[in-house]
C-alpha cells in the first residue's frame, strides 16, 4: 500500500489540523467506553448484592451512572478531545452558571405544577394518600435518596447530550465551510459568497449538530417503551427548548435546572411517572389518574400528554425570551452560532 493510500485511509480517522480523532469515532469512543464500564461496574454490584436489584428507593443508583459519565468525559476532554472539560458547559464555579440554573429550576417546577394543577381542576387526578415511601426511613430521608438521583440523572443527560455531543457534533459539521471557500476575487458575488461562508454556515453546522442530537437523544428516550405520537413531539419540543441555552450561552445551567425541577416535582412531590429508567415509589402525593390519557399522558406520565405538550410549549417560548435577555451579558463579540474548537494547553 503507497504512502498516499495510508494517508486516504488515516484520514477517515484522524483530523491533522486538530491532531486527534474525527468527531464520529470521538463520540463512538466516548459512548462505547461509558456503556462497557458501566455494564462492568453494574455487574460487579450485582454480584456483591447476591443478585439484588437495587432500585431508586433503596440505593442513589444513578450516582454511579454519573460518576462513570464524568471519569469518562474527563479522559475524553484531556487525551482524545483535547479540550478544557469546562467546554461541555459544566461550569459550576463561575456565577452565571448559577443564575440559569435557578431560573431553570423554578420554570420547571412552575410548568409540572400547572400541569398538574390543570389536570386535577379538571377532575382527572384523585389524591388517594400523602407522604407515601417503599423504605423503612422516615420521609424526608426516604426522600433524600430518589432526589439523589435525579440529580444524578439530570447531569448525566444534560451533560452527555447538550455538552459534550453538541460541542461535538457542531465542530464536526464545520467541514461544510471548508468545502465551500469565498472567492478571493473582488466584486459583489465575492462578498455573496463571503456572508454564506460566515453565517449561513456557521448556522448550518450547529442546526445539523442539534438534528443529530435530537435523534440520539429521542433514540435514548424510546428505551422507556413509550413510542406514542405525543410522546415523540413532546421530547422534540423538549429537546429544542433545552439544547437552545446551551447553544446561545454555552452554559448547561437552565436545561440542567428545568429538567430537575419538572422530574423532581412530577415524581417525588405529585406522585406522577416520568421515565421508567428512574421509578420510585417515595411521594409527598400518591394519586389516581382517570382522565383522558391524550391529555393527561395515561400511566406514561405528563410527557406523552397534551397538556404536557401545552406546558412544554409555552416554556419554550419563555426560554427563548430569558436566553435573549442572558444575550446582553455574554461577552463581546462572542458568537453562539459559532463552535471554534481551541485545543486544550498543555
Amino acid at each position: 500500500m503507497s504512502s498516499t493510500q495510508i494517508k486516504s485511509w488515516r484520514n477517515w480517522f484522524w483530523q491533522e489540523e486538530d491532531d486527534r480523532l474525527r468527531a464520529f469515532w470521538r463520540i463512538a469512543l466516548t459512548y462505547t467506553a461509558m456503556v462497557l464500564i458501566a455494564l462492568g461496574i453494574q455487574s460487579a454490584v450485582r454480584v456483591v448484592s447476591g443478585g439484588f436489584v437495587l432500585s431508586a428507593d433503596t440505593a442513589p443508583v444513578e450516582v454511579l451512572r454519573l460518576a462513570i459519565l464524568l471519569l469518562v468525559l474527563w479522559l475524553v476532554s484531556k487525551y482524545v478531545d483535547k479540550r478544557p472539560f469546562s467546554d461541555y458547559g459544566l461550569t459550576l464555579n463561575k456565577k452565571p452558571f448559577w443564575i440559569e440554573f435557578l431560573f431553570g429550576l423554578a420554570l420547571g417546577v412552575v410548568m409540572i405544577t400547572a400541569v398538574f394543577s390543570i389536570q386535577y381542576g379538571l377532575g382527572w387526578i384523585s389524591i388517594v394518600g400523602t407522604y407515601v415511601k417503599s423504605v423503612k426511613l422516615g420521609f424526608w430521608l426516604a426522600l433524600l435518596i430518589p432526589l439523589i438521583n435525579l440529580i444524578a440523572a439530570a447531569l448525566f443527560t444534560e451533560l452527555f447530550f447538550r455538552g459534550y455531543l453538541i460541542v461535538n457534533l457542531a465542530e464536526s459539521f464545520n467541514f461544510m465551510r471548508a468545502l465551500y471557500q469565498p472567492n478571493p476575487s473582488p466584486g459583489s458575488l465575492s462578498k455573496f459568497r463571503l456572508f454564506l461562508n460566515d453565517s449561513l454556515f456557521h448556522q448550518s453546522a450547529v442546526m445539523a449538530a442539534w438534528i443529530c442530537g435530537t435523534a440520539f437523544f429521542l433514540w435514548y428516550r424510546l428505551s422507556d417503551n413509550m413510542e406514542s405520537s405525543v410522546f415523540i413531539l413532546n421530547i422534540l419540543r423538549a429537546s429544542f427548548m433545552l439544547t437552545l441555552p446551551f447553544i446561545m450561552t454555552r452554559n448547561l445551567g437552565m436545561p440542567l435546572g428545568i429538567n430537575l425541577g419538572w422530574t423532581f416535582f412530577a415524581s417525588n412531590i405529585f406522585g406522577l411517572r416520568v421515565q421508567s429508567l428512574i421509578l420510585t415509589k417515595t411521594s409527598v402525593l400518591a394519586i389516581v389518574l382517570n382522565g383522558p390519557e391524550n391529555y393527561t399522558g395515561g400511566t406514561a406520565g405528563p410527557e406523552s400528554g397534551l397538556i404536557g405538550m401545552g406546558a412544554i410549549v409555552i416554556a419554550s417560548g419563555i426560554v427563548m425570551a430569558w436566553v435573549k435577555y442572558r444575550q446582553n451579558h455574554m461577552p463581546p463579540g462572542f458568537d453562539p452560532w459559532y463552535f471554534e474548537y481551541k485545543p486544550l494547553k498543555r
